[in-house]
């Protein structure tokens, strides 16, 4: 690429809000299953990962029944955001998949118990690294794109179907006040 500054590139996924994250503030994150980024960003990361032990600081060693898989220390906005996609009987995911309006939840998400801890765990952590793997690449500087601009074309699916909501609804409306 002729573009000499940081630059990291892949689907763009947002939160609802900002969110706190252990390393600073968060809006958007790339998604790791599919990226690309230049070299001057891959030097100036060092590594992928955010460190050992900062992920170690973030979640619990051992399965204890009255506490969550991340630490208290960890802000609850950060933490319950992750969680929610991958902690949950079934009935609770579709209750989440509506509320957030997923297309899906991880495929292994289980409540957390003495069997599945070790995996949920290690899972949360590759989640927090992968979000973490954003802000370190903001705070170098890194242009943040996405090779179809999800985020625009998002936007624009919610928008025209707002529009088409608001005309059927004005036209209902008509209807009943020409009744009345």
């Amino acid at each position: 690429s002729s573009h000499a500054g940081p630059w990291i590139l892949g689907e763009i996924l947002g939160y609802e809000r900002s969110i706190k994250t252990p390393l600073g503030p968060q809006l958007e994150y790339i998604a790791t299953y599919c990226f690309s980024m230049n070299e001057a960003l891959r030097k100036g990361l060092v590594t992928m990962s955010p460190g050992q032990a900062l992920l170690d600081s973030l979640v619990h060693d051992r399965f204890d029944p009255n506490a969550s898989l991340v630490k208290d220390t960890v802000d609850p906005g950060y933490a319950d955001m992750h969680l929610s996609f991958m902690v949950g009987d079934k009935d609770s995911l579709e209750e989440k998949r509506r509320k957030f309006k997923w297309g899906h939840a991880w495929y292994k998400a289980a409540p957390v118990t003495q069997e599945t801890f070790d995996e949920l765990r290690m899972k949360i952590r590759c989640i927090m690294s992968e979000s973490l793997l954003s802000v370190r690449a903001r705070q170098l500087g890194a242009d943040i794109r996405s090779p179809y601009d999800a985020r625009s074309g998002r936007q624009r699916i919610r928008t025209t179907v707002q529009y088409f909501a608001d005309k059927f609804w004005e036209r209902n409306f008509k209807r009943r006040l020409l009744k009345s």
